[in-house]
């Protein structure tokens, strides 16, 4: 059998997968992105993408758009059991946008425009996905990988990643193991419906006790609701008006809301599970093929496009001739940020059902502003930066977000000496560095960047401090930027 090639095979086309596709599109990488459904998914079921992630979005050219299909400000409207109402912003202590951080608050888009968004700005590339072609098996040796699909045909590429869900077939083929937990006690419901009767300028909830709980919440840019709410015993898939009318007339405190119609609906138990492992030679997986928890928080989606924006510019940089060993600070640095949200998620849910659903105060662990890599190896110095200095392996501030667009490093000056040095490394390589020198006069920037001297920084592709030098030194710079192109 004529086998068709590419650089890399991505099985599995929700965002995370397309995330990835696109990484790799954009750096000029072959890619092909398949999946084993024969139609895009249908459902708002992630709905929410938090503010790291509109960065993200900014840098791969999606952000507008999404702006233009959500909504940033949907007020809390909550019923209690007394008969008393309370309406609050879902952030108590809303942080305005400045330059350093251009979103602050979580967009709400059904995640089925958030997929076709992306497969909207892959399409630009070139790529699309392809429906109807599961993956039935792969084989791999040193030298590259085969994924075999279910009709038969055989894809050689260098790397394959399993972007493919929960149950994943490249997961269970790799023969890596998914420890955790499913509590099989409750059951919860989620589905997008056509409701009458209700406001949309709210997200609706009706707060009968931590277990008890209906929502609500208008989906912007269409006529729907997303429904959550505990499954009662008995209830099952496929999930009717009838059924779904039921619940509400339980819980709606006698507000006659009406159900006209359900468009999709799914049931969900608590399941927190970890990948022991992120790799296997080379295939890969990423998202919830790597990890699985609640929907507290709304950190399920959002993380899983860490994860492929992550390795994705990592497996573009080494197809493109940087050390292999780039493709071990992968798991080096998205397995731990995968452990903290599932630690977030289950404190959450074993909070009772109201913490699955929005709640004042959200913190920046929340809404993954505060996401860092400072214990990887790639971050130097590796022992942290004292006081309130920005640390190797931080988010790098927004401030320069037009410079760090696209998959370069973006080397940082501030001062003289530092300039020199940003200067010669784009000069020495010119298609994979960018020189920027902040002014004296830009004091915002500096304020962000918490400079008072002389300071160089390395700006990786994914927007995150790769390193920060107070006395750069050319050769030093040249060594360790050898290890990432």
């Amino acid at each position: 059998m004529i086998k068709e090639r590419t650089g890399a095979v991505v099985v599995g086309a929700g965002p995370t997968g397309l995330t990835l596709a696109l990484q790799l599109a954009r750096s000029s990488i072959p890619v092909r992105i398949v999946d084993a459904a024969t139609e895009f998914f249908p459902g708002s079921r992630g709905k929410a993408v938090q503010p790291r992630v509109m960065e993200i979005f900014d840098d791969l050219g999606v952000a507008g758009r999404a702006v233009t299909s959500g909504r940033f400000r949907t007020p809390l409207y909550k019923r209690f059991d007394d008969g008393t109402t309370a309406i609050h912003d879902l952030l108590e202590a809303p942080r305005e946008p400045s330059a350093a951080t251009p979103y602050t608050r979580a967009l709400l888009i059904p995640q089925n425009r958030t997929e076709r968004l992306l497969r909207d700005r892959l399409g630009e590339f070139g790529v699309v996905v392809e429906l109807g072609a599961g993956l039935s098996g792969f084989r791999q040796d040193r030298d590259g990988v085969t994924a075999v699909l279910a009709d038969g045909r055989e894809i050689a590429a260098q790397y394959l990643v399993g972007c493919d869900g929960a149950s994943s077939a490249v997961r269970k083929r790799a023969g890596i193991g998914f420890t955790g937990t499913t509590d099989n006690s409750a059951r919860w419901i989620v589905a997008d419906v056509e409701i009458e009767g209700l406001d949309r300028d709210y997200w609706h909830q009706w707060i009968h006790g931590p277990h008890s709980m209906l929502a609500l919440c208008p989906l912007p840019g269409t006529p729907l609701f997303q429904m959550q709410v505990h499954a009662p015993d008995g209830v099952r898939e496929p999930l009717t008006r009838e059924v779904l009318q039921g619940i509400v007339d339980d819980l709606d405190n006698g507000e006659k809301v009406r159900v006209r119609a359900v468009r999709w609906g799914s049931t969900w138990r608590s399941n927190v599970r970890l990948a022991e492992r992120y790799r296997e030679g080379r295939v890969f997986i990423a998202g919830d093929a790597a990890h699985v928890h609640t929907p507290a928080g709304a950190q399920g989606m959002n993380t899983g496009i860490q994860d492929a924006y992550n390795l994705g510019w990592k497996l573009a940089h080494v197809l493109a001739g940087a050390p292999a060993e780039l493709l071990d600070t992968y798991e080096e640095e998205r397995r731990p940020a995968a452990a903290a949200v599932l630690g977030l998620s289950d404190h959450l849910i074993g909070q009772g059902m109201s913490s699955v659903l929005p709640v004042a105060g959200q913190s920046a662990v929340v809404t993954q502003l505060s996401a860092h890599y400072r214990a990887s190896s790639l971050s130097l110095p590796t022992d942290g930066t004292p006081g309130d200095r920005l640390a190797a392996g931080d988010r790098a501030p927004a401030n320069l977000a037009d410079h760090f667009r696209g998959t370069h490093v973006t080397a940082v000056a501030f001062g003289p000496v530092s300039s020199k040095v940003a200067n010669a490394l784009a000069e020495r390589l010119p298609d994979r560095v960018k020189a920027v020198s902040v002014p004296v006069e830009e004091a915002e920037v500096r304020t962000a960047y918490a400079v008072t001297e002389d300071a160089l920084f390395l700006i990786r592709p994914d927007g995150h401090i790769g390193a920060r030098y107070t006395e750069p030194d050319e050769a030093q710079a040249v060594e360790y930027l050898g290890r990432l192109i």
